[in-house]
C-alpha cells in the first residue's frame, strides 16, 4: 500500500523511530480517523528482510 510506504520512510531513512514520531506526517491524520492504530509500524522491506517491532512502554 502506497500509505504504508509513505508513512515508514521517515524510519526508513533513520529520521524518527516510529512513523508517529515524525511530525511532518500525515500518519497523525489517519490515525485520528482511526485508520491507523497509534503504534503502527509497518515493514520496510530491506535485505533479509528486517520487520521493525517496537513494544508498548
Amino acid at each position: 500500500m502506497h500509505l504504508d510506504y509513505i508513512h515508514i520512510n521517515p524510519v526508513k531513512h533513520g529520521y524518527a523511530a516510529k512513523p508517529i514520531d515524525w511530525p511532518w506526517s500525515s500518519f497523525h491524520r489517519y490515525v485520528k480517523n482511526e485508520c491507523y492504530e497509534r503504534d503502527w509500524c509497518g515493514r520496510v522491506d530491506l535485505p533479509g528482510q528486517v520487520e521493525y517491532y517496537w513494544p508498548e512502554e
